[in-house]
């Protein structure tokens, strides 16, 4: 797709045999790849694509799809169409799923497909059960169908509100004074509040301090964490990254660990003042 492989394929090589270190192999840890410390491969694919990537009724349905096409397939029952789309599945979840870094995307490729397997599984089941019976294969079908289309609509809630950070934003303009003095997690995270297009909604006087708590734990650190701990009224969160991640790995973080650990005890002055999220939700 791009012609820059073959003008600079040393840079090229160079940039996989990085991305491999970060994303495969975990040779480079970089922050946004610590919170799949201690997860497990395959398991953790397989948990996230049916409680979330598909939802429970498809995902479901999928994966026993995949797995009644694999046994055609060790039986020799299967066309030379599904075998080729199974030949490209099996060997690609084989290699993705040991993936360090396993982000939903990378299912991407293969997501159809699982989809295809798990509708042809549903309808080989409604033409061999006895006619008597088949209202119940329709019923099964009807079900999965019903259910994935709910959890769908779920999902829309989450587009259909306002966005968590954006009300956040909007929070923080309305309660802090300009010239409140607040601290943030620092880098490899959108810092609040955002500024807004609305009217007033970009003032000046809310530039917070920056903790930058996925650098290392040395004195410096400290230095950060004493400061915004004595000198700022609020510590904003904008996301779950940090205290996600960092708790996962407290020899790397011992510090900053007990840091999380006793400021969600509230004991270290500060309380939770407010929280917004969104979830999958169906109805108002």
């Amino acid at each position: 797709r791009e012609p820059y492989g073959l003008i600079d394929h040393t840079q090229l090589l160079s940039d996989v045999q990085t991305q491999n270190a970060i994303i495969v192999t975990h040779a480079e840890p970089v922050p946004y790849t610590i919170q799949f410390t201690g997860t497990i491969p395959y398991i953790f694919f397989l948990k996230n694509f049916i409680l979330w990537y598909a939802g429970p009724a498809l995902g479901v349905t999928a994966g026993v799809g995949a797995i009644w096409a694999t046994w055609r397939l060790l039986r020799r029952r299967i066309s030379p169409a599904q075998a080729l789309l199974l030949l490209w599945v099996i060997p690609y979840l084989l290699v993705v799923g040991r993936f360090w870094a396993k982000f939903g995307r990378y299912l991407l490729p293969v997501t159809p497909v699982l989809y295809m397997f798990g509708a042809a599984f549903l309808i080989c089941v409604l033409r061999k059960i006895p006619r008597a019976v088949r209202w119940l294969g329709r019923g099964a079908i009807a079900a999965v169908v019903l259910a994935t289309a709910g959890w769908a609509f779920a999902y829309l809630n989450i587009y259909a509100t306002t966005n968590s950070q954006i009300a956040a934003s909007r929070w923080i303009y309305g309660h802090l004074r300009p010239g409140t003095p607040f601290a943030t997690e620092g880098e490899w995270d959108r810092s609040l509040p955002f500024c807004l297009p609305q009217p007033g909604q970009c003032p000046a006087g809310y530039n917070s301090f920056q903790m930058n708590l996925f650098s290392a734990d040395d004195p410096s650190k400290i230095s950060r964490l004493v400061y915004a701990l004595t000198h700022d009224d609020y510590i904003v969160m904008s996301t779950q990254r940090f205290v996600d991640s960092i708790p996962k790995v407290p020899s790397q973080y011992p510090i900053t660990t007990r840091y999380y650990r006793l400021l969600f005890h509230n004991r270290l002055n500060f309380r939770l003042v407010k929280r917004f999220a969104v979830h999958p939700r169906l109805g108002p």
